[in-house]
């Protein structure tokens, strides 16, 4: 997980906004709410978010690698800087998916009788 701080303020907030909005939707195909990655993992209110955005400076919210690389393509696209921290740490799980529900696990044996 990477702690992610804005150091600069964006030109048009909402949109920015918006933009984050989607490409977290895109990337977790809403197998959970986007605002979690702002109110859940990373111990700030989406008020306290919002207030960060609008003044340029502050922490955004802690999200995985592959929200991290997303997030970096956008503030790059739009001029705005931010810095990250954390560690690219993978782990070797697996899913297994039965009738909508989902198990993931580090490994799994399957006994078929």
């Amino acid at each position: 997980m990477y702690d992610v701080f804005l150091n600069s303020k964006p030109e048009c907030p909402n949109k920015f906004i918006e933009d984050i909005k989607y490409s977290i939707i895109y990337i977790i195909q809403e197998w959970r709410s986007w605002k979690s990655y702002i109110e859940f993992e990373s111990g700030i209110t989406y008020d306290v978010f919002l207030q960060n955005l609008h003044k340029g400076s502050g922490k955004l919210m802690r999200v995985p690698i592959s929200i991290m690389e997303k997030l970096k393509e956008l503030t790059d696209q739009n001029k705005i800087k931010i810095s990250y921290f954390g560690e690219k740490n993978f782990s070797q799980n697996q899913l297994m998916m039965i009738n909508n529900q989902y198990i993931i696990a580090e490994n799994f044996r399957l006994h078929l009788i």
